[in-house]
């Protein structure tokens, strides 16, 4: 034994003939347009030429998933991994290999089911590492009272001391937990016992205080807090504080509208700007503006701002507020429901000097025409007029993709 590659390999001796195999594989097998072709008869052949794999080849495994083949990592370890009644030491180190697939792939929903269901009897350091993974991915998925099960379950589990810097971030993940189910004072008790055991001069911290202050209704408190605290997510926090505080819509709006100018913006950031302005524009009774902005909300967030608690902003949003607007422009121009050629008429019109009214009333007529014909017609108009908007035809796909509302 020269080196331990030489040993790894003497140990798994199909190691290196797959990972040049998974190297050479595109050579033969060029690209689609939609992924890298791998043949399922090869990559079972594979599979089954392959030895039992032991707990010192888990490089391997993880190399094979690197190099594309993450499917054929995760059934080596379906097929190897040790019960975890038998043997719980051997089976975590099987399972922290194929958590750590999992994250590899994105695959978070994977992750939190597999912490979820994790046996009791596991080594503790692996019990802690796999929770705490569990419990971030629960809450990236917007699970809070599974991510919450899973922490309280680090946080009262006796054994070695903790890292006093791991517990608090555990607390912290409980916070945003019940921000997350709207458990408004649960999140406000449990940040004024987090201070007082941690203070708040970590930044991060800062702003989760924050979001709890307006979460519970405390705007004022948080425009105090935020008074010193730097960067976008806070200015974000601090403009939405104003708002809530009772400061000018108009004010707010200028400034959201001139913030979002800015292209380098994080698209989280852009999402909790566009959904201030949103709910500005809806107290203004500037219904063309609260529309324009709800859809770019619908664009930009892919679930962020119901995690954080501030805003509840769906696609039913938009569908219920191109209602609400259309029914403005209506009362304004005099419209009658049930005679549907008016309102055809005036949204024709409006296209060009008031394109989101517009939409608003196409959307309207495609969800309340009283007949097949009528609906089918706005529709395809309202479809027509967003796609020339630029992302268009993705806030297309946004807007039907759950095809409840349609008849």
């Amino acid at each position: 034994m020269r080196d331990g590659r030489c040993n790894k390999h003497r140990r798994f001796p199909f190691a290196r003939a797959i990972s040049r195999f998974m190297y050479l594989l595109p050579r033969f097998f060029p690209q689609t347009n939609n992924s890298r072709t791998v043949p399922v008869l090869v990559l079972w052949l594979a599979l089954f030429a392959m030895p039992v794999v032991h707990a010192d080849q888990f490089e391997d495994l993880t190399a094979l998933a690197g190099q594309g083949a993450a499917d054929l990592a995760i059934r080596l370890i379906d097929t190897h991994q040790p019960a975890a009644s038998q043997s719980p030491a051997d089976w975590a180190q099987w399972e922290r290999v194929r958590l750590a697939i999992y994250q590899r792939q994105g695959n978070v929903g994977a992750v939190a089911q597999r912490a979820s269901a994790l046996p009791q009897n596991m080594p503790q350091e692996f019990a802690r590492w796999a929770l705490a993974q569990g419990a971030a991915a629960h809450l990236e998925l917007g699970h809070g009272a599974p991510a919450r099960e899973l922490l309280l379950r680090l946080l009262w589990t006796p054994g070695e001391a903790v890292d006093s810097r791991q517990f608090a971030q555990w607390r912290a993940m409980v916070i945003r937990s019940y921000i997350m189910d709207g458990l408004k004072d649960d999140a406000y008790t449990a940040m004024l016992r987090y201070q007082q055991d941690y203070g708040d001069t970590d930044a991060q911290i800062q702003l989760l205080r924050a979001q709890v202050m307006l979460v519970s209704g405390r705007a004022a408190e948080a425009i105090q807090l935020l008074l010193t605290a730097a960067g976008p997510e806070a200015y974000t926090l601090r403009l939405l504080a104003r708002l809530r505080s009772g400061d000018n819509l108009e004010a707010i709006m200028r400034e959201t509208t001139g913030v979002l100018a800015d292209n380098k913006l994080a698209a989280p950031i852009k999402a909790r700007l566009w959904a201030t302005q949103a709910e500005a524009a809806g107290h203004s009774g500037d219904c063309a503006r609260q529309v324009r902005a709800l859809e770019q909300v619908a664009l930009l967030d892919p679930g962020t701002l119901a995690r954080d608690g501030l805003f509840t902003i769906t696609v039913d949003t938009v569908w219920n507020a191109y209602r609400s607007c259309a029914r403005a422009v209506g009362n304004r121009e005099q419209l009658l429901m049930g005679e549907f050629e008016p309102w055809f008429a005036a949204a024709e019109y409006l296209i060009a000097t008031q394109p989101v009214e517009a939409r608003a009333v196409f959307a309207m007529l495609a969800q309340e025409g009283d007949t097949l014909e009528i609906r089918l017609r706005a529709h395809r108009q309202l479809i027509r007029l967003l796609a020339k908007d630029k992302q268009g035809e993705e806030l297309v796909r946004r807007l039907y993709r759950d095809l409840g509302r349609f008849s």
